[in-house]
């Protein structure tokens, strides 16, 4: 029973990598060199940044740029909301610290209106360091989640013995 309720739960993990597209990044101490004033800065100040894009069904693309990061690893993450059905591509160039975010419309609709126009969707953009091989915004719900898996097991043999007394 128990190896069938874990396969279940196994099978049901592809559906948290929707609407995220991630990319593993290897920075060194980065230096800034300024792009078109179309380029979004990213900095560890500011690692999680929403912005809203009007996408097209032809392919669009966004310039991104890394500053003031420390050497080490980290996860760039970009996520939308299911209603805006969208593909990402992300290309990270070491030497210049520069992201290129290739981002297009896809979906078909009945609605005129949004075949020719799509809606603007709002995204966003997460720099997180990685320890341990996780980003590090996902380790407190990865101690959350054992701590917790621990916690039922001791607290499911006490209400067993108390139900059976």
């Amino acid at each position: 029973m128990y190896f069938g309720q874990l396969w279940c739960f196994l099978s049901l993990l592809h559906v948290v990598w929707g609407n995220t597209e991630s990319l593993r990044l290897s920075l060194h101490s980065s230096i800034y060199s300024p792009l078109s004033s179309s380029a979004l800065t990213v900095t560890p100040e500011s690692s999680r940044v929403a912005i809203t894009i009007e996408p097209q069904f032809t392919p669009q693309d966004k310039q991104i740029q890394l500053s003031g990061f420390a050497s080490g690893s980290y996860e760039l993450r970009v996520c939308w909301p299911a209603s805006s059905p969208l593909v990402f591509r992300l290309r990270f160039d070491a030497t210049s610290q520069q992201l290129l975010l290739t981002y297009t419309a896809d979906y078909y609709s009945h609605i005129q209106s949004l075949q020719k126009t799509p809606l603007p969707a709002t995204i966003d953009i997460i720099v997180d360091e990685v320890w341990f091989g996780l980003p590090r915004d996902l380790l407190a719900v990865v101690a959350m989640a054992v701590g917790g898996g621990i916690g039922s097991y001791f607290a499911s043999s006490w209400i067993y013995e108390y139900i059976n007394q």
